[in-house]
């Protein structure tokens, strides 16, 4: 006699909304973090339940017992023992711990991953709902705006687990918004921040050059006291700062647990709130400083903006006030700081005061972006008293000017320093391409490398055929690589010198995105192919790098999945563009069965979701090389029309 028992076990899980993509104006949330994409379109999801019966058969107790066996370990069929079969049992995902599913779990990337993944078990969708949520980020000023009061329902599980949230709105649909838009805008904003959960917010983003409104900035900070970035952008009144100063004991954990800070200035209000967060802040270890007064309500000199040989200027006169005289500092008051991010600085006459205010020899990130005399700052850190000894990301972009002081201060700066990690150059009006020696250098360290140099924004400069096969036997560590290649027909046999960077990439055996910003052109003929014919040959050209590379993990050959050609003048608003094509390694199955190795085309969005190993191609360089089609003006126009859509 058997007796079938049945159990079932309900998992509810209450319906869950995917997190929103925004779009940015300006390439502002890549100082923050540069390999994070976003949905642009307010979708929700609700999440099935789940229903899982599991069926035990059990003995009768009428049937006699069965005889004891004796202990002994029998051959199977293939002479092969049964021991320790059962011990070596494989698990699923759902019978794992907790601990265990969060560590597998936080290696899933794919917002839609994440979401299928909820729907499987209660227990995973407690382990996955906390990734899905964590970054949210919106873009509004649209009809849809309406749709996000059902994300903010009381039922939704998800809320508690949001950490950072960007709230943006795209520049080109503002110049176009009518007053009653524009005003509805911040009612929006005022309802998130009203109805997410008191103090779980890490992060808030705004676009810094649009106005916010001052009441609701104050909530803001009076709500969410656990954040651990504070950002100064231009808000619509001027009285925050006294707001802020006469309830300081309320505000007293927020600048204790703070140590970051953003200020993104293009007014005086905007420097002096900068100024109230930094003279707060207990402990300071990131720091951004992007200014843009070209853009603001008043205009300013220059020369009255930037310091001078007779004293500060506007800019450090203003945020460092509670620190004048800036001349007579003698020990470094942000000690703790470990990440810079200057932008649009001016350094010529200012190196000297960010030396004594800041301690370099601790900086483990710097960025220098489009400011004026930063080769006086690289030459003041190659001095030992401010030569940084655990450097891990050095950014550079600049407009060299004739004599190239900023490429010998970048190739001096680079030869001192050591253990560099990631490395970023992007020179304009160089004469020559950096020192690939200076480089070689932290070939036992590098794994993400761009380097780009030209002379005007048109034609790049390239590295001469043995210095890049020298780069790539030494940084054999690279998992990304941007650079120029040299040029080649896509009509005929390649070039010698794309040859050699093609055989070069071999040694490259963790290399898993390359991003070649020049474009093979169609010469012979005197006039460019049509888009979609050069995108096919294109598209065959990359699967010849793949199959020159094969995905294997042997250690001489190259696990290459993501090939980019091409600039994309769309990062800033993180949309996909007329000018880059992406194509991702696949496979197909040819007539005989086989599969064969093959290049798809993917958007610029997706692909941070499908290898987020890829954030070389979240970089905005300062040149956008033409893609050699027929009738590129009009493609390009229709680019700049889908913007106003």
């Amino acid at each position: 006699q058997r007796l079938v028992h049945t159990q079932g076990c309900n998992n509810e899980s209450p319906s869950q909304p995917k997190r929103a993509r925004q779009s940015s104006t300006h390439n502002l949330f890549t100082s923050r973090s540069r390999a994070k994409g976003f949905n642009y379109q307010h979708k929700y999801y609700n999440f099935l339940d789940s229903t899982h019966t599991n069926t035990h058969t059990m003995t009768g107790q009428d049937a006699p017992p069965p005889a004891p066996e004796p202990d002994v370990t029998k051959p199977t069929e293939d002479s092969h023992s049964e021991h320790g079969q059962d011990d070596s049992r494989s698990r699923n995902l759902n019978e794992l711990c907790p601990e265990i599913q969060a560590n597998i779990v936080k290696h899933i990337y794919r917002k839609s991953d994440l979401k299928s993944l909820c729907r499987t078990s209660k227990r995973l969708y407690d382990v996955a709902v906390k990734l899905l949520y964590y970054t949210v980020s919106l873009e509004i000023g649209r009809r849809s705006d309406l749709t996000l009061s059902a994300m903010l329902k009381s039922t939704n599980a998800g809320l508690k687990w949001i950490r950072v949230l960007r709230i943006q709105m795209n520049e080109f649909r503002i110049n176009d918004l009518s007053d009653a838009d524009n005003s509805r805008a911040q009612p929006v904003i005022r309802m998130l921040i009203d109805h997410l959960p008191e103090n779980i917010l890490e992060d808030f983003e705004w676009s810094p050059w649009l106005a916010f409104d001052e009441e609701t900035f104050l909530i803001l900070l009076s709500r969410q006291r656990r954040l651990k970035w504070l950002t100064a952008f231009r808000l619509d009144g001027a009285g925050a700062v006294d707001k802020l100063e006469a309830s300081a004991p309320y505000y007293a954990d927020l600048y204790k647990n703070c140590s970051k800070l953003a200020v993104y200035p293009d007014s005086v209000p905007t420097l002096e709130l900068g100024r109230f967060f930094l003279s707060n802040m207990k402990t300071l270890t990131e720091l951004i400083l992007h200014t843009n007064f070209s853009h603001g309500p008043v205009h300013y000199p220059t020369r009255e903006l930037n310091d001078g040989p007779t004293g500060p200027g506007l800019v450090n006169r203003t945020l460092f006030q509670h620190l004048l005289p800036l001349d007579k500092i003698i020990d470094p008051p942000f000690v703790h700081l470990r990440s810079v991010r200057l932008v649009d600085v001016g350094l010529r006459h200012c190196a000297d005061t960010y030396g004594r205010l800041v301690d370099f020899t601790r900086i483990e990130t710097l960025r220098i972006v489009k400011c004026s005399g930063a080769d006086a700052l690289l030459s003041l850190l190659c001095k030992s008293a401010h030569l940084p000894r655990k450097l891990r990301c050095l950014e550079i972009q600049h407009n060299d000017n004739s004599d190239n002081d900023a490429l010998t201060a970048i190739d001096d700066f680079l030869c001192l320093v050591e253990g560099i990690e990631d490395l970023y150059i992007d020179l304009t009006s160089a004469k020559a391409m950096p020192n690939v020696d200076s480089i070689i250098k932290h070939g036992k360290t590098l794994e993400v490398l761009l380097v780009h140099a030209s002379e005007n924004l048109n034609d790049e400069l390239v590295w001469t055929n043995d210095d890049f096969q020298r780069l790539c036997s030494s940084a054999t560590k690279l998992r990304q690589i941007s650079c120029a290649w040299p040029p080649t027909s896509i009509l005929r046999t390649n070039s010698p010198s794309w040859d050699t960077y093609q055989f070069s990439i071999r040694s490259l055996s963790h290399l898993i995105t390359l991003h070649i910003s020049t474009f093979p052109s169609c010469s012979p003929l005197k006039a460019n192919l049509d888009r979609s014919m050069y995108t096919e040959l294109l598209r065959w050209q990359s699967g010849q790098l793949f199959l020159f590379t094969p995905f294997t993990s042997l250690p001489t050959h190259s696990s290459l999945k993501l090939i980019a050609f091409g600039v994309s003048d769309k990062i800033p608003s993180r949309q996909d563009s007329n000018n880059q094509l992406i194509f991702l390694r696949s496979t197909l199955t040819n007539a005989d069965g086989r599969e064969e190795v093959t290049a798809v085309p993917v958007s610029w969005a997706p692909r941070q979701y499908i290898e987020p190993r890829s954030d070389v191609l979240d970089y905005e360089l300062s040149r956008r090389p033409k893609i050699p089609i027929r009738d590129y003006a009009s493609y390009m126009d229709e680019d700049e029309d889908d913007d106003m859509v």
